[in-house]
């Protein structure tokens, strides 16, 4: 008798721990690398637009490398924005399933939550990415573009 009543507590209790780390997660989630990658594509654009402004009265035919760093810049602030809210539903989603698994609901809302969040958690991975790749490319034709365009 004492076996069934160690099951369900630490079921309960068990639950009660995956919904306060997903809850964590939906904290977590606004954090760190998106960080990263929007200060340094901001402040690439920042040096792409005082390239610009600078080089402008020199050759502006010169710029088509840092416009297209700048685009680049944007692009990934762009995705990093859009992995934010996919990482939020994936979060959410995760917790709203530890939430129907601590509750005993059904397995087909169980199983719809589960895939919900597994499905914007897979968004979120390629959006990051996708905005690391932007950034990194950004960052690469600038420095190719000083590299290049400089005179020593």
């Amino acid at each position: 008798m004492s076996k069934q009543k160690k099951d369900p507590e630490k079921k309960s209790g068990y639950v009660k721990e995956r919904k306060a780390m997903a809850h964590e997660n939906i904290t977590y989630s606004i954090g760190k690398i998106d960080t990263l990658v929007v200060s340094v594509s901001g402040a690439g654009l920042y040096v792409v637009l005082e390239t610009i402004r600078h080089f402008l009265q020199k050759d502006p035919n010169e710029l088509w490398m840092v416009k297209l760093a700048g685009v680049f810049f944007v692009i990934a602030i762009i995705f990093n924005f859009i992995s934010q809210k996919t990482s939020l539903k994936s979060a959410t989603y995760d917790y709203m399933y530890w939430d129907a698994i601590g509750k005993e609901k059904d397995d087909d809302t169980c199983k719809k939550y589960d895939i919900t969040s597994e499905l914007a958690n897979n968004q979120t991975k390629s959006f990051n990415l996708a905005s690391i790749i932007c950034m990194l490319i950004g960052l690469g034709l600038v420095v190719l573009f000083f590299g290049c365009f400089l005179e020593p």
